[in-house]
């Protein structure tokens, strides 16, 4: 998944577009 230069946290608890893989 696209990971924005925010950090996997963020991605995480903002509910990103494909926040969740990051998240794993």
């Amino acid at each position: 998944s696209m990971v924005p230069r925010i950090s996997r946290k963020t991605l995480c608890a903002g509910g990103y577009q494909g926040g969740r893989d990051s998240c794993q």
